[in-house]
């Protein structure tokens, strides 16, 4: 009689490898100017939400100030405040601060909104109840800002557009623009000598496709081409190309 040995076979198990830890992105920090407490702590919360990292200061006198000792990514700044203190304080502020500056209102007027965009804004949003939009155009603006150029810059006989130091100049001479506005002429420096369609720009600065009906490039750009013309660059160097979009032309 044959006796049969089983052997038993033990699986091995190797531990798995701990996931790799990827180290979190820090989060945007937005300054937030408003003089109504309940409506600046309601702002605040909802970015929060909306992963923000949030400031509220509830009044003017104070933000040039923050802007240049601890400059924040972006600033949202109520349009409601007394007349005129928004805008004076946006145009203010904008010769030390390059980032993002939105203003916000529960009462959108035609006149304020052109306003805050000479006044150097780059954004005009209707605060609605349930603050959707502000977070999305938030983050739209901050994407923008932190838009990573594939070339170094631009120069020619006329101008100049430095995206290491943010700096434009035409003719030599310093042009203060807006971030989005500088973003803009940066994009088309890209393609200069060829038409930059709509859907390159809202790709880049908001990660989706142009929906046929955002005015926001057509607004930047009209300031943009007023303040390069005023500087003395030939207004034929910014066309509109029908049906596409816009283009930079070579001198």
């Amino acid at each position: 009689m044959s006796l049969v040995h089983r052997r038993t076979v033990h699986a091995v198990v190797w531990p798995r490898p701990e996931p790799a830890t990827r180290p979190q992105a820090p989060l945007p920090r937005i300054l937030i100017v408003d003089d109504n407490s309940e409506l600046a702590r309601r702002d605040a919360d909802f970015l929060q939400d909306a992963h923000f990292s949030t400031d509220v200061l509830e009044g003017v006198a104070d933000v040039p100030r923050r802007v240049i000792t601890n400059p924040p990514d972006a600033i949202v700044l109520s349009a409601d405040l007394p007349p005129g203190q928004a805008i004076h304080l946006c145009q203010r502020i904008r010769d030390d601060f390059s980032g993002p500056i939105l203003i916000v209102t529960q009462y959108p007027q035609a006149a304020v909104e052109v306003a805050a965009f000479e006044a150097g804004a780059d954004d005009y949003v209707h605060r609605p109840r349930d603050n959707m939009r502000l977070a999305l155009r938030l983050r739209a603006a901050c994407r923008r800002n932190r838009f990573a150029p594939t070339i170094d810059g631009y120069v020619d006989a006329e101008l100049e557009v430095n995206p290491t130091r943010r700096h434009l100049r035409v003719h030599g001479v310093p042009v203060q623009v807006t971030s989005a506005e500088f973003d803009v002429l940066h994009m088309l420096a890209q393609h200069i000598g060829r038409p930059m369609p709509r859907d390159v720009y809202y790709r880049a600065t908001t990660g989706a496709p142009y929906n046929g009906t955002d005015r926001t490039l057509d607004i930047h750009l009209s300031h943009l081409r007023t303040k390069l013309i005023r500087a003395g660059l030939n207004r034929l160097r910014l066309s509109t190309v029908r049906g596409v979009g816009y283009q930079l032309n070579t001198p």
